[in-house]
């Protein structure tokens, strides 16, 4: 399928068609303090302290095999860790962290 001109619109490192696919998807902000309350600013992987610039926040089970965006589908993880874990899917967060604490490079 291709995206036309009308179809689309361009943002800084973004783009993003009118459905809102390729959309940065982030939790309300009562999920993401929530979370933060109960992890601190720790990454939900590696443990590594995160500033809230460095921030992402996954979806436990990937976007795509849910098609939405449940409030208990939330880690925050560092880019790295996201990254790493991708749409992988694991049967909890504790299997993700062993699988990426296995591969790491």
């Amino acid at each position: 399928m291709s995206i036309s001109g009308a179809d689309y619109e361009r943002r800084p490192s973004l783009l993003t068609t009118s459905n809102g696919a390729g959309r940065k998807r982030r939790p309300p902000k009562r999920i993401q303090q929530m979370i933060l309350k109960r992890n601190g600013s720790l990454c939900a992987y590696c443990d590594a302290y995160l500033l809230p610039a460095e921030y992402t926040w996954d979806h436990i089970t990937p976007y795509a095999y849910l098609g939405a965006n449940p409030d208990n589908n939330w880690a925050l993880a560092c880019r790295r860790c996201n990254s790493r874990k991708g749409s992988l899917v694991f049967a909890s967060a504790a299997d993700a962290r062993d699988y990426l604490s296995r591969t790491a490079a």
